[in-house]
């Protein structure tokens, strides 16, 4: 893109981005000298530059999508799997250096459909053409809650500038694959209003098989064991609304209000073979179970801000409230050869509704010597209810009757006091970011159907320390230090019981109590324009650490449940670079190398389990030409050890390509998963129980994308600083 800039200027333009964009004009001295042309004739100057891919900040690192050929195409899984640090696996779970405890925020807020076990599938059915860059906070300060070991995902979505804004996406794939998302904003006096719809369906298939071997403790002697394996699918249809309007009630204040709906319905298919061999002799089955889900989220905000000084600091004071209702129904066929015997039925509900209220007051003022305070106040309430129904089996037209040991209603609530002040200063080349969070939760469970009720009450301080030191214009140091937790899953403290597959049973913990974090980290950071260069060593200290356990309690069923681990000890090493190789190939390199500690003697395991292991991320991509550009990501990483044994290693290639028909249309393609080799696989291996289990996606994924934005007329301004991406 070429600049106006160079009409006025025979030589380059400097540009300084320091957290905030500087521009810097160098003008020859005849043109310094010379008389200002008139007014009239002034033009709006526009400089172009290459965003930058990776930022570094005191407390978190900013990645950029622009180059990510997956966000025009994929889902926000399919981009996050491609960023230093973070994983996600063939379900869509994800996590952040190997720990699964991650807080995923929307703009820098909750988001219900994140809140709860079914957030693998929102982060599949959230397309990413509307996210504009991704923020991690391994060590969050204390104005972010302290939810999550690992650490905070921020995902910052596009915003529209000007009097009027548009874009639409759209893209279609293998096995009926499409998405279709259109955003649009219009500025209208003191009154701004945005919004979004998308439409999105999905298929996704699984293979799995579970291997299992159960023996007598102490003696060694054969128990029992069973071979399983089936495939399972979801065809997804996602329908997503938001909506927003900012209004300026004065120069000074301003009222903001935003709601937002999603709508996820599922239509999945489920099919395994179980073959077995006890004391009384083999048997082998087939059980069908197909279902119905819908899961229905929504949000309401209320802002007002009152600023200051006229740069955004001030008064903050907000409201919101989401709620999540999701509802399954699943349909149970077991048939049995080996004995024979006549097929039985059974039908399975599923019922959760979430509800979060939260009022909040911040205060963000500038104190002397360029020091920043940040005060406030948030008070979160969670109601949740769970109401899981299960029949009897039954042959063929006998009566369904409730199953009492799962049929159960159980409630959930609970109340967070928090007070947070973090304060911000610089000394020289150095700056000291230093807060300190305080809360009060208290916890009430009620098991309706046993009538049993509990709960409990704790107070927590959460310190954390930032100190960063800048030894060159472009290369910096960062220590950090945080503490932070990870409060129990409302359904993993019901203790009742319920039926997973044909040879597993899952059962809630109501002694479950909360995991406690110290992250240590020390980082160094290079960059300079398109180049980055880091490495970062962290350490992390956890205490009451969850774990889920496979117990035999007998020679056909396991029992799983999750408990507290006595302690875990990791830390590991990362690197990261990017930037070009030669001219027109540019890259993006990370690696991860770490150790993980266990201590179970808690659960019976002597002595402590200990592992290296590592994971690594690649991307090239090659700007044929001006207008078309290829991408290769390759991921690959080794086993990670567990209580009770491992998980297995991978590696998988995503490729795409892009065409840009013009400069506000794009055309792309990508394939992911070229391999085929994208999978889990966990390792059991206890004095009782020996299994591996392995999960893996079936087939690659074609989608060809289009991608189209308009851009309004915009208030005049001297300047105008435009990225060129």
């Amino acid at each position: 893109m070429t600049s106006p800039l160079r009409t006025l200027c025979p030589f380059r333009v400097s540009l300084l981005l320091l957290g905030h964009v500087g521009i810097l004009a160098c003008l020859p001295a005849q043109a310094q000298t010379a008389s200002a042309p008139p007014q009239t004739a002034t033009p709006d100057i526009v400089v172009s530059a290459q965003r930058p891919v990776v930022e570094t900040r005191i407390d978190r690192k900013s990645y950029s999508l622009v180059r990510d050929l997956q966000a025009s195409t994929g889902s926000a899984a399919d981009v996050l799997r491609n960023l230093p640090s973070v994983s996600v696996d063939v379900d869509g779970n994800l996590s952040l250096r190997g720990d699964a405890n991650v807080q995923i925020l929307i703009d820098g807020r909750p988001s219900p459909q994140f809140n709860n076990g079914n957030r693998a599938a929102a982060l599949e059915a959230l397309g990413a053409d509307g996210i504009e860059r991704v923020e991690v906070l391994t060590n969050p300060p204390a104005n972010f809650k302290p939810d999550g070991s690992a650490g905070v995902i921020n995902i910052i979505t596009k915003k529209r500038s000007g009097s009027r804004a548009a874009s639409v996406q759209s893209s279609v794939g293998s096995s009926g694959r499409y998405n279709l998302a259109g955003t649009g904003s219009v500025q209208i006096g003191h009154l701004g209003v945005h919004g979004g719809l998308t439409l999105r369906h999905d298929i996704r298939q699984r293979h799995f098989s579970d291997d299992r071997t159960v023996t007598d403790p102490v003696t060694g002697a054969f128990q029992s064991s069973s071979s399983l394996s089936g495939i399972g699918g979801d065809d997804r249809l996602s329908k997503i609304a938001t909506l927003g309007v900012d209004f300026g009630i004065t120069k000074a204040d301003r009222l903001s209000a935003e709601g937002t709906y999603n709508a996820r319905s599922d239509h999945s298919t489920f099919s395994e073979q179980n073959v077995s061999l006890t004391g009384s002799g083999p048997a082998q089955s087939v059980r069908d179970r197909p279902g119905r889900e819908q899961e229905i989220s929504n949000s309401a905000m209320l802002r007002y801000h009152h600023d200051t000084d006229g740069s955004g600091n001030g008064l903050t004071l907000l409201a919101q409230r989401s709620e999540t209702w999701e509802r399954q129904l699943f349909s149970i066929t077991d048939s049995f050869a080996v004995p024979v015997a006549a097929p039985s039925f059974q039908d399975q509900s599923l019922y959760r509704d979430q509800v979060t209220r939260e009022v909040s007051a911040e205060y963000v003022t500038m104190l002397p010597a360029h020091a920043k305070l940040i005060t406030g106040y948030n008070l979160q309430r969670d109601d949740n209810l769970f109401d899981n129904a299960q029949t009897i089996t039954a042959g063929a037209g006998a009566q369904q009757l409730p199953d009492p040991n799962f049929t159960n209603l159980f409630r959930y609530g609970q109340t967070i006091h928090a007070f947070y002040g973090s304060y911000e200063r610089p000394f020289g080349s150095w700056t000291l970011l230093a807060g300190l969070r305080l809360e009060q939760t208290s916890v009430q469970t009620n098991q309706v159907t046993s009538g049993q009720r509990g709960g409990y009450d704790y107070f927590r301080a959460f310190p954390n320390l930032h100190l960063s030191d800048k030894i060159s214009p472009h290369q910096s140091i960062t220590l950090s230090y945080g503490r932070r937790v990870i409060r129990p899953d409302p359904e993993d403290l019901n203790p009742y019981t319920y039926q997973q597959d044909a040879v597993t049973l899952r059962q809630g913990n109501p002694g479950l109590r909360p995991q406690e974090i110290q992250s240590f980290e020390a980082g160094w950071s290079y960059d300079k324009g398109g180049t980055s260069r880091s490495a970062t060593l962290y350490l992390r200290d956890a205490r009451n650490a969850f774990t889920i356990t496979s117990t035999p309690i007998n020679p056909t069923f396991v029992l799983i449940t999750e408990q507290n681990l006595g302690k875990s000890l990791s830390g590991g090493l990362e690197l990261a670079a990017s930037g070009k190789l030669i001219s027109g190939l540019d890259y993006n390199l990370s690696g991860n190398v770490f150790y993980n500690q266990i201590d179970a003697a808690n659960l019976g395991f002597s002595g402590t389990r200990s592992t290296f292991g590592y994971e690594a991320k690649g991307a090239l991509n090659w700007h044929l030409a001006t207008k078309d550009t290829v991408q290769l990501n390759l991921a690959t990483a080794g086993k990670r050890l567990t209580p009770q044994g491992y998980r297995r290693g991978y590696i998988t290639l995503d490729m795409g390509f892009r065409h840009q028909l013009k400069p506000n249309l794009a055309l792309t393609a990508t394939l992911s998963d070229v391999f085929a080799s994208r999978h889990d696989g966990l390792i059991v291996d206890s004095p009782a129980l020996q299994e591996i289990t392995l999960r893996r996606q079936s087939g690659r994924v074609f989608a060809l994308g289009l991608s189209w934005s308009l851009s309004g007329a915009k208030k005049k301004a001297a300047e105008k600083f435009d990225y060129e991406k």
